[in-house]
């Protein structure tokens, strides 16, 4: 059973941190507004999260280095957070990233998503930074809520980031986005999901269950 988690910053620091594209404006209303309740309603959205079938369907923004990895391939020791593979950017323009649009949605007032990955240094790197945001996309303005992550560590040490958005307005889309700060190093990312979680139960440690 999902439950909702918390983002890690206050609101006006994540609007001032995120990096954003500019065909989605993000709004003042970053927010995670979880009701009591019951079951998830929606089950998994994400696609190919765990980046075993490849790259689709995710999609490198402008300026972006993106690939997909499988254990061992670029050192004996180098493994994914699960299973075999894990995808890794870096990016040289605000904006850059990685994103994954499910389309066909009924998001009404109240709907609350939530999505959560795992993220890391590659190798033996350091200062890999940047923002995970869920979007709700369509409709008369879009809606974000992002964790903004640093000081991460490599190898075997991944590091959860998690956020939520709450619907003030109907949408069509869910958007997941990683946006990497431009210049950093490589952004190593696995086990990505995200689900509508309407109804469930707040978790206050942040993690996904």
């Amino acid at each position: 059973m999902w439950r909702i988690w918390c983002t890690r910053l206050a609101v006006g620091a994540l609007i001032a941190a995120v990096t954003l594209p500019t065909a989605l404006a993000l709004t003042q209303s970053l927010r995670v507004a979880p009701a009591a309740g019951a079951q998830l309603t929606s089950g998994e959205l994400a696609q190919n999260g765990s980046f075993e079938a490849g790259a689709s369907p995710w999609q490198p923004g402008n300026n972006t280095g993106f690939g997909v990895y499988a254990n061992g391939q670029i050192s004996p020791s180098d493994a994914a957070y699960a299973g075999t593979h894990y995808a890794a950017m870096n990016t040289s323009s605000p904006g850059g990233g990685l994103y994954e649009d499910i389309g066909g949605l009924s998001i009404a007032p109240g709907d609350t998503f939530c999505g959560s990955a795992q993220v890391r240094d590659q190798l033996q790197e350091t200062g890999a930074q940047g923002s995970f945001v869920v979007w709700l996309v369509g409709g008369s303005s879009n809606e974000a809520g992002a964790d903004v992550f640093s000081n991460l560590g490599n190898g075997p040490n991944w590091t959860a980031v998690s956020s939520c958005v709450t619907a003030t307005r109907p949408h069509s889309q869910v958007r997941i986005q990683f946006y990497p700060t431009p210049g950093t190093p490589t952004l190593d990312v696995d086990a990505v999901e995200t689900a509508n979680v309407s109804g469930s139960a707040p978790n206050p440690n942040c993690t996904p269950n």
